[in-house]
């Protein structure tokens, strides 16, 4: 067994103990995953698998990127699609982005090293997260909600302009038509790949609920430690801290960004699917971290 691997089996084999000593806490942890899945998630996100599939069928993504064909192969230097994925993943939120990564892919439409290129700026969560959930509900001011998605976009932005500038690919390839399908197929089709998706986003969610408490129980976790792991728990103890308003918009902008364990957990189990490793995405989100960070306390110092 590999040095990594068998690190990874003990720290497991840890939490099971930790899990097996402890039953009714970890049930308790699973059970609140599931209602924040239920409650939270599955309202927002199901009604964005089942569209963005419906969308992509129809040939809106096509459409999307010709229009938008000048643009984006002049800033990041990729194939017209990665347009509409941007749309998409502005718009819908993690793991969207991710998930038309892995299908484009897996129709033949993109090769890899697109994937790659496109995943750098292509990467980001919902507004209706970040204003409503961390600006209106966590800080109580959605004005601090529409600094950190600013703060966000633009991040992922540069974090493109960067990946995509560096070693830039050679070639843009034109995106082909869609093959039509029959209507009651398409509808089928994404009721079917909308709820595969949803749950597995619900499964994680609850794994990682149960991780987070577990691990507290064993060593302490500071705000920003609970956030690298799920972005949405850890957004909300760092909302309690007394912490200066440019410190408090960049370090939540920061866990935005990066969109911690869980999110990647969410993204790598579509994205493996068109070979991208998982020391990539992490060195993209960290990038992205560190320049959404810079520019939300930028932000906060010339407002506030």
């Amino acid at each position: 067994m590999k040095k990594k691997n068998a690190v990874a089996a003990a720290l497991i084999l840890l939490l099971m103990t930790a899990i097996i000593f402890n039953p009714n806490d970890a049930m308790n942890s699973v059970t609140r995953g599931l209602i924040i899945f239920w409650v939270s998630v599955l309202p927002a996100l199901f009604p964005f698998f089942f569209f963005t599939k419906l969308l992509t069928a129809s040939g809106f993504a096509a459409a999307c990127g010709t229009a938008l064909k000048k643009p984006v192969s002049k800033l990041f230097k990729t194939p017209p699609i990665s347009s509409y994925i941007f749309f998409m993943s502005v718009l819908c939120g993690y793991p969207i982005g991710a998930k038309l990564i892995s299908d484009f892919y897996k129709n033949n439409l993109l090769d890899t090293a697109e994937c790659k290129k496109i995943l750098s700026f292509c990467s980001t969560s919902a507004p209706i997260f970040v204003i409503g959930t961390v600006g209106g509900y966590m800080l109580n001011s959605t004005v601090f909600g529409v600094i950190i998605l600013a703060a966000h976009y633009l991040s992922a932005i540069f974090t493109g302009l960067l990946f995509c500038n560096i070693k830039p690919l050679k070639t843009a390839r034109t995106l082909p038509a869609l093959p039509a399908d029959n209507a009651d197929n398409i509808l089928s089709e994404s009721v079917n790949s909308a709820i595969l998706s949803v749950l597995s986003v619900g499964g994680l969610i609850a794994i990682f609920t149960l991780i987070i408490d577990t691990v507290k129980k064993l060593i302490p976790l500071c705000p920003y430690s609970v956030g690298l792991i799920e972005v949405t728990r850890g957004a909300l103890e760092i909302s309690a801290l007394n912490l200066p308003t440019p410190c408090l918009l960049a370090a939540i902008t920061a866990l935005v960004s990066f969109g911690g364990l869980c999110v990647a957990a969410q993204s790598m189990a579509y994205l493996s699917a068109a070979k991208i490793k998982t020391g990539y995405y992490f060195a993209v989100k960290t990038a992205q971290a560190v320049i959404g960070c810079a520019v939300a306390f930028l932000l906060g110092l010339l407002i506030f």
